[in-house]
């Protein structure tokens, strides 16, 4: 189960909204709840008007702004204790996505669970820069919780319920997810599902030029039953316990394929492997999770998997060929 989960505040009602899920979560597996906000001076630099635009720092001002955050990070962490779920609230400063990490380690917490935007806000749903920019800095999963909008969870329908959809593309980098995804399965009770996308083959349309393509709106029987049979044996290194249902698209794009899967089965979680790297060098969520993550309501447990995952997984394959 989970022995310490972090929670990323920035001391809004928003961020917020991942409380009551945080707070269940510790409760079904005992763990303790680390709740972080971050607070970076340099937001309260403004400019004085006039031609020069000099910045100024009020610097009463920003200690005052740390005190609030700091009462409001400890009245939810004592709120949460006199439930009878360990909890702490601590005001960090610095940069908020390397103190994020830095406490990340000095907890050694298991899971980070925050609130990421519903599909009203920032063209339906693109993470705030934090959360992007941390899921390539954590190294655990991230349990990204859906805004509670006007009304509250109500008591004891605050986790996601029924259903694990596990996404997999048939790389190594996507099966680094699925030890993750069942453990976090196990400790809410959810069943299984893995589902994988099989692309119809591009063929070349010589006489309409080089660039024109034709969709074959097939695949081969052969490739079907590979994918199929590559879904049995990731489910066989599951526990004997987890038998999971297993899925086969065939589908020309992966992404349109998941949302449309997702919303006929309304699963209760989706569990998805991202290429989020840390910085801005490349996209920072892998073009099919980031539509995914834009067309779907479900919370997301999201990982990105290390070099280290991936070569230990790589090694354990050969090994058993």
């Amino acid at each position: 189960m989970y022995q310490s989960i972090l929670v990323a505040l920035d001391g809004s009602e928003f961020s917020a909204s991942a409380l009551p899920a945080a707070a269940a979560l510790a409760r079904r597996t005992s763990a303790t709840l680390h709740l972080v906000v971050v607070f970076a001076r340099s937001t309260m630099l403004h400019f004085m008007p006039g031609d020069a635009s000099l910045p100024a720092f009020d610097a009463s001002m920003a200690d005052d702004r740390c005190k609030t955050l700091r009462l409001w990070v400890e009245e939810q962490a004592a709120s949460i204790s006199n439930t009878g779920v360990p909890a702490e609230g601590v005001l960090l400063e610095g940069l908020v996505v390397e103190a994020l990490a830095e406490h990340l380690i000095t907890t050694s917490a298991d899971l980070v669970v925050m609130t990421t935007h519903g599909r009203s806000g920032l063209n339906r749903l693109r993470l705030g820069s934090v959360v992007s920019s941390f899921l390539g800095r954590s190294t655990v999963p991230v349990f990204l919780v859906r805004p509670a909008g006007a009304d509250a969870p109500t008591p004891g329908h605050e986790l996601p319920t029924g259903g694990m959809l596990i996404t997999l593309d048939r790389s190594t980098f996507a099966e680094s997810m699925v030890p993750h995804a069942t453990r976090f399965a196990s400790a809410l009770g959810l069943t299984v599902e893995m589902l994988t996308v099989v692309e119809p083959v591009l063929t070349p349309l010589a006489l309409f030029g080089a660039d024109a393509l034709a969709v074959e709106d097939f695949v081969s029987i052969d490739e079907e039953s590979d994918a199929h049979q590559y879904l049995v044996h990731q489910a066989q290194k599951l526990s004997a316990e987890t038998t999971p249902k297993i899925t086969v698209i065939t589908d020309n794009s992966p992404a349109r394929a998941i949302v449309s899967y997702v919303h006929e089965s309304a699963p209760g979680i989706i569990a998805l492997a991202t290429h989020s790297r840390s910085g801005l060098v490349r996209m920072l969520l892998g073009s099919v999770a980031d539509k995914v993550l834009q067309g779907v309501e479900q919370p997301m447990l999201v990982y990105r998997p290390s070099d280290e995952d991936v070569a230990a997984i790589e090694a354990a394959t050969a090994h058993s060929v």
